[in-house]
């Protein structure tokens, strides 16, 4: 803290500077996550490898199938979140002209531990709530008995369950299905307990697939389904934030470099055609990672397509389509010189309108206190008018 008021007070950051770079951190460490979740996929396909049709069950209700599913998710959100505040902090920037308050640094420390506590509470929630046990009766698909077992065939489900109990104690008067804490008591009254009872692991909401991914591809029988559409329509809802947000970013620049007519308007062209470049790339990216999940998890709803085969496709394909572009449209001079370009494009205009109003309302004989009515063009303004790259 003190070091980031000391840089305020010597004017080398500005708020929209500081907020700007934590962002990109927060999308670079989403980013990172994903890397080592596919990473770890990969390394986990090498030591099984013609073993895995064998030892699938296995896989899928293991500790660390439930850990590279937690590790994918809370990467998707993390990211998609800060690119989120980001771009919400981008246009409104360029609506209010990127007025950085420099003298008010415990403001900034405050905006910026509440996007980050936004940013990092959905995120965790989304992912580690699956895991959460007093919600096992919405997340739990199956369960997996120990090889010894006959009885239990598979990863059995609730129904299957309901089944060979009522066999075996008879008809069962109730008229809900049992919880699964009810359905352990009876499955371990089944079994001795002389050797430890009967061993058991559940297959999680992240075991539906080999890659351990978030169940996106969800029908009308599944109890998770609300969850998954509650978190579609959340998705959908940040892309179009994004999008509505560099979309105005960039109608606004084009619209600035209209209306400026002075020498330098072939190079204004320039930047607000590179800037249209960027600005283009990040929507076009993130069209092409989310509306191919968002489309398919409809079709698979309306159970027009059965799409629980294509999660590695979409896993290897799809997903890691924005980890692998952001580096390049969130960092690097390019960025840094289209959105500092529209940046003074603002400044310039601000300056022009403030230098026609000065020049009509005073004489030619009081210049020299006109001048002193103009807005001094300084390092400082220079700077602000400038996104840092991140």
């Amino acid at each position: 803290k003190q070091w980031y008021q000391r840089r305020v007070r010597e004017g080398k950051m500005s708020e929209a500077a500081f907020l700007n770079n934590w962002l990109v951190i927060m999308i670079n460490v989403g980013d990172l996550l994903t890397g080592f979740y596919l990473t770890a996929i990969a390394v986990f396909d090498t030591l099984y490898g013609r073993e895995y049709c064998r030892l699938q069950l296995d896989w899928l209700t293991s500790t660390h199938c439930v850990v590279l599913g937690t590790i994918s998710t809370l990467s998707v959100f993390i990211s998609l979140l800060s690119m989120t505040f980001l771009s919400l902090l981008r246009v409104t920037g360029i609506q209010n002209n990127f007025a950085a308050q420099r003298d008010k640094s415990t403001k900034t420390s405050c905006k910026l531990f509440t996007i980050l506590g936004i940013t990092l509470t959905i995120s965790v929630l989304i992912s580690f709530l699956p895991l959460f046990r007093p919600l096992e009766d919405f997340f739990i698909n199956g369960v997996k008995y120990e090889e010894s077992n006959r009885l239990f065939l598979g990863c059995p489900d609730k129904d299957t369950h309901m089944e060979i109990i009522e066999k075996y104690y008879g008809k069962m008067v109730t008229s809900t299905k049992l919880t699964w804490a009810q359905i352990r008591k009876l499955v371990d009254s089944m079994f001795s307990n002389d050797y430890g009872g009967i061993k058991r692991k559940s297959l999680t909401f992240y075991g539906n697939s080999g890659v351990c991914v978030f169940k996106f591809f969800v029908n009308t029988s599944d109890p998770q389904r609300n969850f998954v559409i509650f978190v579609l329509a959340f998705i959908l809802i940040c892309f179009i934030t994004i999008s509505v947000s560099y979309a105005v970013i960039a109608y606004t620049s084009r619209e600035i470099a209209k209306s400026l007519k002075d020498a330098r308007a072939n190079t204004n062209s320039k930047y607000n055609a590179r800037l249209q470049k960027v600005t283009q790339s990040i929507i076009f990216t993130d069209f092409v990672c989310w509306v191919p999940f968002l489309i398919t998890s409809i079709l698979h709803l309306l159970e027009v397509v059965d799409a629980t085969a294509w999660y590695p496709t979409f896993t290897i394909i799809f997903m890691p389509i924005n980890s692998v572009i952001n580096p390049l449209l969130y960092g690097g001079n390019r960025e840094q010189s289209c959105f500092g370009r529209a940046m003074r494009f603002l400044r310039l205009r601000k300056c022009l309108e403030a230098l026609r109003k000065v020049t009509k309302s005073c004489s030619a004989g009081e210049e020299s206190k006109a001048d002193l009515e103009l807005p001094e063009i300084t390092k400082n303004n220079k700077r602000d008018a400038t996104i840092p790259a991140p």
